[in-house]
């Protein structure tokens, strides 16, 4: 088991096995069965359910802007891709914190690998976290600036080819935030005896003369060293505000200015497209059709609504799941953080957090129509490449099977075919006989430059065809063991052949 303990909490302890299981003990007699079962239901239950599903949609989404060439020219490219990056990180991380322990009762070597890394992993998922935030406010920012200030941007140049950097600053600020929980805290093993229960003392599974068992416990104190543990309550003070408090309050207030600014903007092309339309009017004299204004103008107040509507939502999903928080880190003031209350409270905004880095995907994504037209067409590509392969690999198991006496009499059967056509009629070389077998034996049209050896010009001549060597290979693979080709490429098929039979012709009426 792994706890979370303060220096207030534990004050008296002096790393001695039995005043550490006291102060345990004491700590958890009264509610130990709330709190195995909220821990449970949350950590492995809960948070492991939404982190696949978010892992699911991060990795959709990554698929989508690294494959579409249309989402890799999105001036927000960089923000989108590392956001869903740090959320797929911060997702790993925290269940590897909170649920691996779960289900490994019995493993007790993971167990013990788990703990002695636990910090580190807290670290690592803490600094994800941070700086998931830090980019959704550096994309909100980037935002603001290209609407509400878009000639500064110009002239200044601030936010060219910055992304990067500012996605590397918003890393190197989250692990700096997020360092205090190795160098402050510590990981103390301890071996408890408790009473047997009736049960064990029957089963003879307690053969302790004092009718006792031996438990061991893993726990996250802090250290004893005071500049350590006012460094950490400065860090987690800080951490509050800046990453709880400061990102809701600012993109309030950013978006709160772009609502603004879009609906001047929507304003202002009204009244020039009215005051066009009357200005023409007065000129000529007479009623004149142009584009429909008011249509035009529910166009734009409709995409003014969807804009304000997703600017409102980064707020509300901030404030519903990155807000609570704070009033958890206030819990823990009060009541400390072995209160049933603050227990509950901590799983429920443990669980909004997990929503929020899955959530994600959906706020910034799925409400453009864009990108959901990007998805429609990445998903599409992707079903069809598998099935294509699905097919290749189908069509080549029934390659293999076929017999070498089918294949000679389908070739018969396509050169009988070919030689009573019409291109009988006309001076040609293997080029439009050896299309026409490739093509059938493939059940589908080939493209150009597939598979043809040679053409004959009208007087007789023939000219080279590049990729000669292909052509050849892509012959053999589909089963060919026959090639008809014009007579004046012998000296160049022969030593590329690769086991085929090759019948040289120098007219179609030859075959």
């Amino acid at each position: 088991m792994i706890f979370n303990t303060s220096s207030n909490d534990l004050s008296a302890l002096e790393f001695e096995e039995e005043n550490s299981c006291l102060s345990i003990q004491a700590q958890f007699e009264d509610n130990e069965q709330n709190f195995q079962t909220i821990l449970w239901w949350t950590n492995a239950v809960c948070l492991p359910i939404i982190a696949v599903i978010g892992l699911f949609c991060n990795g959709l989404n990554i698929l989508v802007l690294v494959s579409t060439e249309q989402a890799r020219r999105m001036p927000s490219w960089h923000f989108l891709l590392a956001l869903a990056l740090f959320d797929s990180a911060f997702l790993i991380f925290a269940v590897l914190e909170l649920s691996l322990p779960i289900p490994l009762d019995g493993q007790h070597l993971l167990i013990s690998v788990h703990t002695r890394f636990v910090l580190f992993i807290r670290m690592f998922a803490s600094a994800f976290y941070k700086a998931s935030i830090l980019i959704v406010v550096a994309f909100n920012v980037e935002r603001y600036l290209y609407v509400c200030r878009p000639l500064w941007v110009y002239r200044s140049g601030i936010l060219e080819k910055r992304a990067c950097w500012v996605v590397g600053l918003a890393l190197v600020i989250g692990l700096l935030c997020s360092v205090q929980w190795p160098l402050a805290w510590r990981v103390v093993e301890l071996e408890c005896n408790e009473p047997c229960e009736k049960e064990e003392i029957e089963n003879s599974n307690c053969l302790n003369v004092n009718k006792t068992k031996i438990l061991k416990y893993s726990i996250v104190v802090i250290k004893e060293s005071l500049i350590l543990q006012k460094y950490y309550r400065l860090m987690d003070w800080f951490s509050l505000f800046m990453f709880n408090l400061f990102p809701i309050l600012l993109l309030a207030y950013l978006n709160i200015q772009l609502m603004q600014t879009l609906r001047h903007i929507v304003r202002r092309d009204s009244s020039v497209s009215a005051n066009f339309l009357q200005q023409n009017c007065e000129e000529n004299n007479e009623q004149i059709r142009v584009l429909p204004v008011e249509e035009e103008n529910q166009q734009n107040n409709c995409n003014n609504s969807n804009a304000n509507a997703m600017l409102f939502a980064v707020v509300l999903l901030l404030f519903v799941c990155i807000g609570p928080q704070a009033a958890a880190r206030l819990l823990y003031e009060w009541h400390g953080i072995y209160h049933l209350n603050s227990v509950l409270y901590t799983c429920i905004t443990q669980q909004l957090v997990f929503l929020n880095a899955s959530l994600n995907f959906c706020l910034y994504c799925l409400v453009s129509r864009r990108y959901r037209l990007m998805l429609k067409e990445t998903i599409n590509r992707l079903l069809h490449c598998n099935f294509k392969i699905i097919i290749k690999s189908e069509g080549r198991c029934l390659q293999k099977t076929k017999d070498s006496n089918e294949n000679n009499k389908k070739f018969q059967l396509i050169l009988q075919n070919n030689t009573n056509s019409n291109i009988r009629t006309q001076k040609s070389g293997g080029c439009a006989l050896a299309l026409s077998i490739i093509s059938t034996c493939k059940n589908k049209g080939l493209k150009s430059g597939f598979a043809i050896l040679g053409e004959l010009a009208e007087n007789g001549q023939s000219d080279e065809v590049d990729g000669t060597a292909e052509k050849i290979a892509a012959a053999k693979q589909i089963g060919i063991t026959t090639v008809l080709a014009p007579k004046e490429m012998e000296k160049i098929l022969n030593p590329i052949k690769v086991e085929l039979d090759i019948i040289y012709i120098s007219n179609i009426l030859e075959a």
